[in-house]
């Protein structure tokens, strides 16, 4: 869905095994189902490296409304956090408690404050691959 959706304003296509890989179960009636946000007009994005705060303020009157959150690697990795274990192969992973955690913690609140650590959103990767935490965010009324 990133690949045909990232970054347009509409999106459609046809939901076929041929686009989205093997048939899992032949015979069998399948439908896609996907979740969606539209990106703000402006927006700011942070990052986190593992074991770091990751700290989001508003200005007055205005508070937080998470687009979106990832905790953890992804291939092209972040310049902000670099990759320490070099001994690991490039992989991708992340967290599915990343966006729910920081829309709790700071959805609607003129600022909050979240580590970016295992212990608040689970480990999604191999033991030792350093991960990030990257939110994309927008102040608003």
């Amino acid at each position: 869905m990133l690949d045909e959706c990232q970054d347009r304003r509409t999106c459609q296509l046809l939901v076929s095994s041929r686009l989205f890989g093997s048939d899992p179960c032949p015979g069998t009636g399948k439908y896609l189902v996907v979740q969606y946000k539209c990106r703000p007009n402006e927006y700011k994005s942070k990052v986190a490296c593992e074991d770091d705060k990751l700290r989001l303020t508003c200005k007055k009157n205005t508070v937080i409304a998470i687009y979106s959150a990832i905790f953890g690697r992804s291939h092209g990795g972040s310049l902000e956090c670099p990759l320490l274990n070099l001994g690991f192969p490039s992989v991708e992973c992340q967290s599915a408690l990343a966006l729910p955690v920081m829309n709790k913690r700071c959805q609607g609140r003129r600022s909050c404050s979240v580590y970016a650590s295992t212990y608040e959103f689970g480990d999604p990767c191999y033991p030792g691959v350093r991960k990030h935490l990257n939110v994309i965010y927008t102040c608003g009324e």
